[in-house]
């Protein structure tokens, strides 16, 4: 069972960190999230890492402008934010100070909590010593490149994130040594591999795209996770958006 943590404003170090998702409530105040919330998300940052996220806004215009407000916050938070949200409108969903959502809240309310908690927030440990059944043969040992502690670490091998180390010391943030070492070597393509074909394997190929390389992805040497809201399919489709080359 998904443990969902439920963030209202009060917040403080270590409190219910072991939940796996949040869902954000606030208000809108000048096209932006409430003081009260934003404060209480700055006095954290290690309990809000690699956690996903969803949002229900609420005013006159349904929140929607206080939630796009939290979600820039949590890109800066490493916090996974889902797609649907929920938006109560104070004149359609309340009859004075009473709770009264129109019928349509309810499913727009379960897609945004389908999605917070089918994101994956337990990802496989790694195969340091090359022994992967992804493909027959496979050897995957070789350079080493981190790209953060742990499973604090992010999705994309060409980004070092600035989560919290082993000896409880922040990371630098970055980006990771492989974009040096594929400069170094003088790649001119790139093929990506491993595990999940929809969370790391996919923003790997897609910050190899930025930088200019040619990407294919080997769909049998991958796995999925199951991350995307719409499926598998469009997961593939996006990053055949985005110019990755999918060989079956």
């Amino acid at each position: 069972m998904t443990a969902i943590a439920i963030i209202v404003g009060s917040t403080r170090p270590g409190r219910r960190a072991d939940r796996v998702a949040r869902v954000f409530v606030t208000p809108e105040y000048n096209h932006a999230t409430s003081a009260v919330l934003k404060n209480a998300i700055d006095f954290l940052y290690l309990e809000w890492n690699n956690k996903s996220a969803g949002f229900v806004g609420y005013g006159a215009a349904g929140g929607t402008r206080a939630v796009e407000h939290l979600r820039l916050v949590m890109g800066k938070l490493q916090v996974a934010d889902v797609r649907a949200q929920l938006g109560l409108s104070l004149f359609a969903d309340f009859t004075g100070d009473e709770f009264t959502p129109a019928k349509h809240q309810e499913q727009l309310a379960g897609s945004m909590l389908d999605q917070v908690v089918g994101w994956p927030t337990e990802l496989p440990a790694g195969d340091p010593d090359g022994q992967t059944d992804l493909a027959a043969g496979l050897d995957v040992r070789g350079t080493i490149v981190p790209k953060g502690p742990g499973r604090s670490g992010g999705f994309s091998g060409f980004v070092l994130l600035s989560s919290g180390l082993p000896d409880g010391k922040a990371g630098g943030g970055g980006l990771s040594a492989l974009p040096g070492l594929l400069r170094d070597a003088e790649v001119d393509s790139v093929v990506v591999a491993g595990i999940a074909t929809d969370v790391c394997v996919s923003a790997t190929a897609r910050d190899a795209r930025r930088l200019g390389y040619p990407v294919t992805i080997p769909l049998p040497a991958t796995a999925f996770v199951h991350a995307h809201p719409d499926g598998d399919d469009a997961a593939l489709a996006e990053l055949r958006e985005a110019g990755v080359t999918i060989t079956e």
